[in-house]
């Protein structure tokens, strides 16, 4: 099956994913998934529109747009390494160097915007943190805890964390780098009270084992043709299996609280946490995002789902774009407008934001707009012996 191109010139032509050629929309419309839910998280928890989109209680879009975005990048720096017989470390450097000034200048804003608001924004106002130079140091060293906007500072590390792990990945060493990041999730999960940085929340040390095996997966993305083993029978089953039983489980006690305060129900809270990445969290997160690319590439050909397809497309395909986007609406928005994430003015608020992440994007891939260049553009895959008998039989 062939993915379909987007309409226009929105996009460049894309070929198929069995071919190797092009980039796989698929993931493109799995990172528009976790777009919008992070959207309708951060803009209107605890709406009936925040409730349907988030059933699954324990889980929500984060892990899947954090192992994503390490795919991406070990595809695309693994097709480079296949192109020109080396891997682009400064360009990955330039990248973590982009997102440092990104969410610098983010929580600048932020900063601003909360010392002149009288409504709490998640972030503190600069006199109580110790006055404007101690809250830009914090800001400058990635040390400044604020709601929603936590998650850029972390990808910062991420990225830096991603050279040397791309290293390891262009010497074969996969076995290693998954050995270390394993045993770093596991300290971090068995000491949690000891943060990477006080205040934020998300536990850095663990949040990394996701982007790590998003990286890894991605670097052997074509060469271990995985896209056809996701979408095997097996597979497909354990996955939809596991995702049934956490889902089961998130509903008896996160929503449920059946057995609350129970050494069961502790222990189901413990293994299904999102900051500190519990062990069932992963899990769940995992098999739900092997699940949902198979069930997303069964459905490529259903005609009346085409224009919902190439929405979600669009908008994953330049999914940092997005995310600074929402970030600033976080910022801004609620000082503004002062709403209640529960009304029907924040489910509004979420759709206004969609339209214009999609907007932006749609105008960057015109041309008119510059966007946020970050080296992650999907390059085709270079003609193998066997793609080019395969290109010339066809």
């Amino acid at each position: 099956m062939v993915d379909e191109p987007l309409p226009g010139a929105v996009a460049a032509p894309i070929r198929s994913a069995r071919t190797g050629l092009g980039r796989d929309t698929t993931i493109d419309v799995l990172r528009g998934c976790f777009i919008i839910s992070m959207t309708i998280a951060h803009l209107s928890s605890g709406s009936v529109l925040g409730g349907l989109s988030h059933a699954a209680v324990w889980l929500d879009g984060a892990i899947g747009f954090v192992t994503l975005s390490g795919l991406v990048l070990g595809l695309v720096y693994r097709r480079q390494l296949d192109r020109t017989g080396r891997v682009p470390f400064t360009k990955a450097l330039r990248r973590a160097r982009l997102l440092y000034l990104i969410q610098l200048g983010t929580l600048v804003l932020a900063l601003t915007v909360s010392a002149v608001s009288t409504r709490d924004l998640g972030v503190g106002r600069p006199e109580e943190l110790g006055g404007w130079a101690s809250a830009l140091g914090m800001a400058a060293t990635l040390r400044l805890p604020a709601q929603f906007l936590d998650v850029l500072p972390m990808y910062v590390v991420l990225l830096l964390a991603a050279v040397p792990a791309l290293a390891l990945l262009s010497r074969a060493r996969t076995g290693p780098l998954l050995a270390v990041c394993g045993a770093v999730y596991v300290a971090a999960t068995v000491f949690p009270g000891i943060p990477v940085v006080p205040g934020m929340n998300f536990n850095w040390a663990a949040w990394q084992l996701p982007f790590m095996v998003g990286l890894t997966v991605g670097w052997h993305w074509d060469q271990r043709e995985i896209a056809a083993r996701l979408r095997s029978r097996l597979v497909v089953a354990l996955s939809f299996a596991v995702s049934a039983a956490c889902f089961a489980v998130a509903q008896v006690f996160g929503r449920w609280d059946f057995m609350e305060g129970g050494a069961a129900f502790r222990l189901a809270s413990w293994s299904f946490d999102k900051f500190d990445l519990g062990p069932a969290h992963l899990v769940f997160g995992f098999s739900a995002m092997v699940l949902g690319y198979a069930v997303v590439s069964s459905l490529r050909d259903a005609r009346r789902l085409r224009t919902l397809r190439t929405w979600l497309s669009v908008l994953g395909s330049r999914s940092l774009d997005a995310f600074v986007i929402l970030c600033l609406a976080v910022i801004v928005l609620p000082a503004v407008l002062g709403y209640e994430t529960s009304s029907a003015t924040a489910m509004a608020l979420v759709g206004l934001t969609l339209a214009v992440q999609t907007g932006w994007i749609v105008l960057r891939r015109r041309g008119y707009l510059p966007g946020l260049t970050t080296g992650t553009e999907i390059p085709g895959r270079p003609l193998l012996r066997r793609g080019i008998a395969g290109a010339a039989s066809r």
